[in-house]
């Protein structure tokens, strides 16, 4: 397979993980062991666009992981596709578990049929996605994390670069003797399925993708019900349309602050301004869907016809031609406005474009 170098803008992305207060009494755990897997670096698919759209995606197999580094001031594990480096010991056994919604969340992207880069691009030498975990909260904000995140994902110019941040608070991790154990914490798993989106996403074509496709797109994985491993997308509506409906603080009948042209032709500045971030995020994750699952046959044609022309290497303006289909940006505006309401339960106004 042929390698690409892939330019990617630096992003943050983050939000804040709801997490239930630990329980007592944490163990470490007897089966510490690492498992021995062969590492192979894939032949990815290359093109997916005709593959049936995903009902529920899971594990195919057990999850094995082992240990790569062992101290004394970093430790490294791998599983099949992401290599973990953290700054304090993790049990190999919480590792499979912390891998559990990193792999799956992999699987996910890998099955929508989208032609996402993880479907074709190898990400390094040893064909890993990167990860860094902190101890400390402390250490996790000096890493440049926004204030009050959970987790974020940074790429720095080519996808082998990119990395997923996640403090061990967001993974409800605990000490247990010299290592570290998942405790009592239930994790709420929507923003690292988001992140990990990001990390899988990102970077399939040398014409950046605006914001709106690409939180659209990591809202919508993320959004999705998510249990051990599994994402359901059959039944992801009531989900999205809570995240929605918590994006425009739970308002039923909503006057959108720009049309939906200028929405779609932000600047990533213009995108994540404090004035109408939340709305953003809400409206990309309402479009993406409206593309996937409302628009023509319901079959995302347009919307895989989008991604083909940017990754060929047209313009975000000249490939939303392929999205209008002749349409014009009136008319365009009321379909989407219609849908939202019909399938995520609000109405969202547009003004005219002139």
């Amino acid at each position: 397979m042929s390698r690409f170098f892939i330019y990617l803008f630096s992003f943050l992305f983050a939000s804040v993980l709801a997490l239930a207060a630990p329980k007592k009494g944490v163990s470490a755990p007897d089966d510490d062991a690492d498992d021995a897997f062969e590492d192979v670096i894939e032949e990815l698919p290359g093109d997916n666009f005709l593959n049936s759209w995903p009902t529920e995606t899971k594990l195919a197999e057990k999850l094995p992981a082992k240990t790569v580094k062992d101290g004394p001031d970093e430790w490294v594990y791998e599983t099949k596709h992401f290599q973990f480096h953290s700054n304090a010991p993790i049990a190999i056994s919480t590792i499979k578990q912390i891998a559990t919604i990193f792999e799956g969340t992999y699987v996910a992207n890998l099955s929508l049929p989208l032609n996402a880069p993880c479907n074709y691009y190898q990400v390094a030498e040893s064909g890993k996605y990167q990860a860094q975990l902190y101890e400390t909260m402390e250490q996790y904000k000096a890493s440049g994390a926004p204030d009050g995140s959970a987790g974020y994902y940074r790429g720095n110019g080519d996808l082998s670069a990119g990395k997923t941040h996640v403090p061990f608070q967001s993974l409800g991790l605990e000490k247990a003797g010299k290592k570290y154990v998942r405790g009592g914490r239930k994790v709420d798993s929507k923003t690292l399925v988001h992140e990990i989106t990001h990390h899988m996403t990102l970077g399939s074509w040398t014409i950046p993708a605006p914001l709106w496709y690409k939180e659209g797109y990591a809202e919508y994985v993320g959004c999705s019900p998510y249990n051990n491993g599994r994402i359901n997308f059959k039944n992801n509506v009531k989900g999205l349309a809570a995240q929605l409906s918590n994006r425009l603080s739970g308002q039923k009948v909503f006057m959108a602050p720009m049309t939906l042209k200028a929405f779609m032709r932000q600047s990533d500045g213009e995108f994540m301004s404090r004035d109408n971030v939340q709305f953003n995020y809400g409206m990309s994750m309402a479009l993406f869907y409206y593309f996937c699952h409302c628009d023509g046959k319901r079959d995302a044609a347009k919307l895989k016809s989008y991604i083909k022309a940017l990754q060929e290497g047209e313009t975000p303006e000249k490939a939303e031609e392929r999205l209008l289909a002749g349409r014009s940006w009136n008319a365009f505006q009321k379909e989407v406005s219609k849908a939202i309401k019909s399938k995520l339960k609000i109405t969202i106004t547009f003004p005219n474009e002139k």
